[in-house]
């Protein structure tokens, strides 16, 4: 019988999947990023202007304690940079649940995230 689910608190790990021929055959899926102390998910990618990918992730410790990371490749996503937090401060549970990550004209990266502000004791 399975364990019983955490639901988004289960362990997640982010993979990629690549395929040189527009879809048609794909390549063995990779590990990207993982973290045995949380969930790791709601990747969003976007090509920087500077042609780097970059990378935005979720970090769930817990259903009160969550944070939004990015980090960026130069070489096509073989090997990605060490991840720095992009959420600070006023909530403990920030992150985005539909991630975007865009790439605006000035070459400014945007990502919109939400926190969730605990009420009571």
């Amino acid at each position: 019988m399975p364990a019983a689910s955490l639901g988004d608190h289960d362990r997640a790990i982010i993979r990629s999947h690549f395929s040189a021929d527009e879809g048609l055959t794909w390549r063995p899926s990779t590990t990207v990023l993982e973290d045995p102390a949380a969930s790791l998910m709601q990747p969003s990618l976007t090509r920087r202007a500077d042609g780097a990918l970059g990378l935005t992730y979720s970090r769930l410790l817990d259903h009160q304690t969550a944070s939004k990371h990015f980090t960026w490749s130069t070489d096509e996503g073989k090997t990605w940079n060490k991840a720095v937090q992009v959420s600070h401060g006023e909530c403990a549970y920030m992150t985005g649940a539909h991630d975007r990550l865009l790439t605006l004209k000035s070459g400014r990266l945007l990502a919109l995230l939400h926190g969730k502000v605990l009420i009571g004791p």
